[in-house]
C-alpha cells in the first residue's frame, strides 16, 4: 500500500480487536409497531413543536423577512408626516331622574344602570363615536369656515391617481372620505372606572386637533341637551292633547249634573258640619220621626228582624244558632260522617256493611240537630208575637215617611253617581295641569349633565408612538410573511428533511440519523497501523482522513462516529428475541446518497464491539470500496461469481484493511458478463453462506436500487436490506418506491437511515472531540 503523504500526520495504532463468536443467521422480527408510530409522529407534526422546529431551521430566512419588513415600515414612518394628538376630557355625572318632579312623567329611565353607573358611560361612548355626530361636528366646521385642513388632508390626490388622470372626486366622495378621515382618527375611551371620557383626535395640524376636539365635545353636550329638550317637548306635546281631553270631559259631567238635579227636584240644605256632604230635608222629617220613635220601633224591628232572617235564610243564619257551640259541635261531627260516607260510597254500595255503619251514625246526630234547631225557632217566634203588636201601633207612620225618603233617596243615588264623576274629572284635571306647567319648566330649563372637565390644546410636540407602532408592525407582519414562505416551502418539500419522516411516509423504522460530515483541514491525519502481514513490524498506511466514509473511524469521539454507534444499537437492540440479522444489504434509491458512506462508518462501529466484519462490494458498476480502503481491486466478488466458489476462494478474495476487524471483498473485474446477470449466478449463495460461517457480520454494498435490480436479487440472500435515505435528496415516493419492490420481491427491510442532515452544532453540545 502507498505511504504517507503530505498534510498527513500519523500516529500508531495496534490492531488488538478479538475476533468474536460468530453471529446466528437472522430469522427475528423488529416488533416495528408502523401504525402506532404514524399516529404519534402525525401528533407531533401537526403541533406546535413542528412549527416551531421549522421556524428555527429556517430562522435566518425569518429574520430576513423581518429585517425587510421594519425597513419598509421605518420608511413609511419616516416619510408620513408627523402626527399630533390633542385631548380633551369630559365628565359625564349621574342624571338627576327627579328634577322638578318630572320622574313620574319621563317616558324613559334616567337611573344609571347597574356597576354604579359605568354601563351608561359606555353607552355615551358610543353616541360620541356615532356617525351622526361627526357629521354635525364636520358640519359646524364647515359652517364657520374651518373645514380646509380636515378637506385638504382627507380628500388629496395621490402622484399615482393624479399621474393616471382619475376623475376628481364628487362631492359624496369627498364627503364620505372626510367623515372617514376623522372616524378613523377619533379616539374616544373612559377613563378607567369613572365617569370621565377621554376624547383624541390625530392631525398633521395640532391647532386643527385641539379645534376638532373642542367642537366634538361641544357637539356632544349640545346634542345631549337638544336631545333630553325635544323629549320633553314630546312629552308636554301629549300630556296637552290629553289635558284638553280631560277637560272637554269635565265640563260634560257638570253638564249632566245640573241637569239631572233640576228634573229630580232635589233640594239640598246646607252641608254636615266637618264635611262637603249636602243633606235633605226630607230626610231630616225622617230623622225627626225615628229619634221619636226609636225606642219602640228599635225593640220591634229587632225582633221582625230575627224572625224574617230565621224564616228568609232558614235556621243557620240566626244569630242563635250560628253562636251556639253544642250545635257546631253536632254540625261538625255531621260533616265528618258525610265525608266518611262519600269516601265509602266511591268505592262501596250503599248497602254495604260500612257505608251501612256510618250512616247509623249520622242518622241520630242529624236528628238531633234538628230538634236542637226547631226550640230556638220556638224561641224567636214566642219574641216575634210579643213585639208585634207594638209594631202595628207603629207601622202605619213609619210607612208613609218612607215612603216619602226612597223616593227621594232613590233619585239622590243617581245624582251622587253624576256628582262622583265631577269629582273624579276635577282631581284628573287638576293633577295633568300640574304636570303639563312641570314639563314645560323643565324644557324651558335646558340643563344638561356633561361638563368639560378639560378642553383641547394644541400639542407641542408629534406623536413619538408612530415610529415605534411602525416598527413593531413591520417585525410583526415581517414575522409572519417570512414564517408563511418558510412554511409553503416546507409543505412542498417532498423529500426526507427531517427526522421520523420515514416511518410516515414510507412506514418504515428510523434506525438512526448521520448528520452531514465535514473535516477541516487541521483534522487531517493518518494512522500508523500494523499489518497482520508486516510480521509484526509497524507500516505506515496512507489514509485520507478527509473522507466521510471513514469520518466514525478518524473521529472516534465525533459526533459522526456517535450517530452511526447509535445506529448499531438500533439494529442490535432492536430486534425482539435479542436476534440481529447477521447478513445485512445496504443500498438507496438513488446513486450519491450515502449508502457506501453508511456501510463503511457501521462496519468500523461494529468492530469496536470486537466483532468480525466483512464488508462486500457489491458495486459492480461503480465499485468504491477498494478506493476507500485503499486496496489493490484485480479480484474479487466479480472473479468467484464467474466461478465456482469455495472457502478457501473467499479466503484468498477478502483483504485485511487497516481497521482492526473488518475485512473486504472488492468487487473485482468480470471478464466480459454482463453485472446484471452475474448475481443470478448460484455463487452468489454460496459466498454468503461462507461469509455466514467465517464472519460475525456480514455487509453488502449495493447498487441503486430505484432502477436497478441488483439490489433486489442481494436481498434475497441476506437477512435484510437497511435504505439509506439523502436528506434533502431523497424522495417521499422514492422511498415508497423502493419499499414496494422489496416488499413485492419478500425481501425484509429492516429500516431507514437519514444521512447528511444539517443539524446544528446545540444539538450535539454534549459530544466532545477527541
Amino acid at each position: 500500500m502507498p505511504h504517507g503523504t503530505s498534510g498527513l500526520r500519523a500516529a500508531v495504532v495496534r490492531r488488538t480487536i478479538d475476533a468474536g463468536a460468530p453471529l446466528m443467521p437472522y430469522t427475528g422480527t423488529t416488533g416495528f409497531d408502523g401504525d402506532s408510530l404514524k399516529i404519534a409522529a402525525d401528533a407531533e407534526r401537526g403541533g406546535l413543536f413542528e412549527a416551531w422546529r421549522i421556524v428555527r431551521a429556517e430562522y435566518r430566512t425569518v429574520l430576513l423577512a423581518m429585517g425587510v419588513g421594519l425597513v419598509l415600515a421605518l420608511s413609511v414612518g419616516l416619510f408620513k408626516a408627523p402626527m399630533f394628538t390633542s385631548r380633551c376630557e369630559l365628565v359625564i355625572e349621574s342624571p338627576n331622574g327627579d328634577f322638578l318632579g318630572t320622574r313620574s312623567i319621563s317616558p324613559v329611565a334616567d337611573d344609571p344602570a347597574s356597576e354604579g353607573g359605568l354601563t351608561d358611560v359606555q353607552t355615551q361612548l358610543r353616541v360620541i363615536q356615532s356617525d351622526q355626530l361627526i357629521d354635525r361636528v364636520i358640519a359646524k366646521l364647515e359652517s364657520q369656515g374651518k373645514l380646509g385642513p380636515l378637506e385638504l388632508e382627507a380628500t388629496h390626490r395621490s402622484f399615482a391617481s393624479r399621474l393616471l388622470m382619475r376623475p376628481k372626486l364628487t362631492a359624496n366622495e369627498r364627503a364620505y372620505r372626510i367623515h372617514k378621515y376623522v372616524a378613523s382618527h377619533l379616539g374616544v375611551r373612559q377613563v378607567g372606572p369613572t365617569r370621565a371620557v377621554d376624547i383624541s383626535f390625530s392631525f398633521p395640524d395640532p391647532a386643527f386637533a385641539a379645534l376638532l376636539c373642542n367642537t366634538m365635545a361641544s357637539e356632544y353636550i349640545a346634542y345631549n341637551t337638544e336631545a333630553r329638550w325635544a323629549m320633553s317637548e314630546r312629552t308636554g306635546e301629549g300630556l296637552s292633547r290629553r289635558l284638553e281631553e280631560v277637560r272637554a270631559h269635565l265640563k260634560e259631567s257638570q253638564k249632566n249634573l245640573q241637569d239631572y238635579a233640576q228634573r229630580s227636584g232635589l233640594l239640598f240644605g246646607p252641608p254636615v258640619p266637618g264635611t262637603s256632604e249636602e243633606t235633605d230635608v226630607s230626610e231630616n222629617r225622617l230623622t225627626e220621626l225615628q229619634s221619636e220613635l226609636s225606642g219602640a220601633e228599635a225593640a220591634r224591628m229587632a225582633a221582625e228582624s230575627r224572625l224574617k232572617t230565621a224564616e228568609s235564610s232558614g235556621a243557620e243564619s240566626v244569630a242563635e244558632v250560628v253562636n251556639d257551640d253544642s250545635l257546631r259541635d253536632l254540625q261538625a261531627k255531621i260533616t265528618e260522617l258525610q265525608r266518611q260516607k262519600a269516601d265509602l260510597l266511591t268505592i262501596y254500595t250503599p248497602e254495604h256493611e260500612k257505608v251501612q255503619r256510618v250512616q247509623a251514625q249520622l242518622t241520630p246526630l242529624q236528628n238531633a240537630l234538628e230538634q236542637h234547631r226547631s226550640r230556638i225557632m220556638a224561641r224567636i217566634k214566642s219574641d216575634y208575637s210579643s213585639a208585634v203588636k207594638h209594631e202595628e201601633l207603629l207601622q202605619s207612620a213609619y210607612r208613609q215617611q218612607v215612603s216619602v225618603v226612597t223616593d227621594k233617596h232613590n233619585k239622590a243615588i243617581q245624582y251622587g253617581i253624576f256628582k262622583h264623576q265631577v269629582d273624579s274629572d276635577e282631581k284628573l284635571y287638576e293633577s295633568m295641569l300640574e304636570q303639563v306647567n312641570r314639563a314645560s319648566v323643565a324644557s324651558a330649563a335646558g340643563s344638561s349633565n356633561i361638563q368639560i372637565f378639560s378642553g383641547a390644546q394644541p400639542p407641542l410636540r408629534p406623536d413619538s408612538s408612530g415610529l415605534i407602532t411602525y416598527s413593531f408592525g413591520g417585525l410583526f407582519f415581517g414575522f409572519l410573511a417570512g414564517s408563511a414562505w418558510v412554511f409553503t416551502r416546507s409543505a412542498a418539500n417532498r423529500t426526507f428533511h427531517s427526522p421520523g419522516q420515514s416511518a410516515v411516509q414510507v412506514q418504515l423504522r428510523e434506525l438512526g440519523v448521520i448528520p452531514r460530515h465535514s473535516l477541516s483541514s487541521n483534522k487531517a491525519f493518518a494512522r500508523l497501523l500494523r499489518s497482520t502481514d508486516s510480521g509484526g513490524e509497524p507500516a505506515l498506511m496512507a489514509y485520507r482522513a478527509n473522507q466521510a466514509e471513514l469520518a466514525g473511524f478518524a473521529e472516534r469521539s465525533g459526533m459522526v462516529a456517535e450517530s452511526f454507534r447509535m445506529l448499531l444499537a438500533s439494529i442490535m437492540f432492536g430486534e425482539e428475541g435479542g436476534k440481529t440479522p447477521q447478513v445485512l444489504a445496504v443500498t438507496s434509491a438513488n446513486p450519491r446518497e450515502g449508502k457506501t458512506t453508511v456501510l463503511c462508518n457501521l462496519a468500523v462501529a461494529m468492530a469496536e464491539i470486537r466483532k468480525r466484519v466483512l464488508v462486500i462490494d457489491a458495486d459492480l458498476r461503480r465499485p468504491r470500496l477498494h478506493d476507500v480502503f485503499d486496496l489493490p481491486n484485480e479480484r474479487g466478488l466479480a472473479n468467484m461469481l464467474e466461478s465456482p466458489s469455495d472457502e478457501v476462494a473467499l479466503q484468498a478474495m477478502t483483504k485485511r484493511t487497516f481497521v482492526g476487524g473488518v475485512d473486504v471483498l472488492p468487487s473485482g473485474t468480470s471478464s466480459g458478463s454482463s453485472e446484471a446477470s452475474l448475481f443470478y449466478s448460484p455463487s452468489l449463495a454460496k459466498i454468503v453462506q461462507t461469509a455466514r460461517k467465517q464472519y460475525d457480520v456480514v455487509l453488502i454494498d449495493t447498487p441503486p436500487c430505484l432502477h436497478l435490480a441488483d439490489a433486489r436479487v442481494i436481498g434475497k440472500v441476506s437477512d435484510a436490506v437497511i435504505l439509506v435515505t439523502r436528506a434533502g435528496h431523497t424522495t417521499w415516493t422514492e422511498g415508497r418506491a423502493v419499499a414496494q419492490n422489496f416488499t413485492e420481491d419478500g425481501t425484509r427491510i429492516l429500516g431507514t437511515v437519514l444521512n447528511d442532515l444539517k443539524q446544528s452544532v446545540g444539538a450535539y453540545s454534549y459530544v466532545t472531540e477527541a
